[in-house]
């Protein structure tokens, strides 16, 4: 259950992804997005780089479909620089996550991709949890022994 200030972000399109992002191929007449101090211009110069001198050489490393651009198993895909889809990961890795854990781990109702998100690490996720399932002023009851910074993770900037 959300809580009301996670229930209110909702409703002002902090999903996953952009639904009607600009492309100049694909959406041309799509959302552009002004919110973000993205480069653009760099995107290209900086995949290729990534691609003439460092997939080449980690290309056995990056055969992830995940990481690696569906169309050549040694490129990298230039939107995997930037914020992509949003800010809890991508659908292709959301999706091959929630493949993953429902074939080896088989949950008694199936996981879909769009209830994973992925974060920077466990500090970002327990504000992230925070935030979504608690008000200002709600407590989180923890056991012990836990790990040390539960209490600045969630309190620091979440309140």
């Amino acid at each position: 259950m959300l809580s009301a200030r996670g229930t209110a972000w909702t409703r002002y399109g902090y999903l996953h992804g952009k639904e009607n992002a600009y492309d100049p191929v694909k959406n041309p007449k799509g959302d552009v997005i002004l919110t973000n101090a993205f480069n653009w211009f760099i995107y290209e110069d900086l995949a290729n780089f990534m691609n003439n001198h460092v997939c080449r050489k980690t290309a056995p490393i990056l055969i992830d479909k995940c990481i690696i651009n569906h169309h050549s198993k040694h490129e990298l895909d230039k939107s995997l620089l930037t914020y992509g889809e949003g800010y809890t990961g991508t659908l292709r890795l959301r999706s091959a996550m929630a493949k993953h854990l429902n074939r080896h781990f088989h949950p008694a109702q199936p996981i879909d991709a769009e209830e994973i998100t992925f974060t920077a690490g466990v500090t970002n996720i327990n504000e992230v949890c925070a935030l979504v399932i608690c008000d200002p002023g709600d407590a989180i009851m923890l056991g012990k022994p836990i790990y040390g910074p539960f209490a600045k993770d969630f309190v620091m900037r979440t309140g």
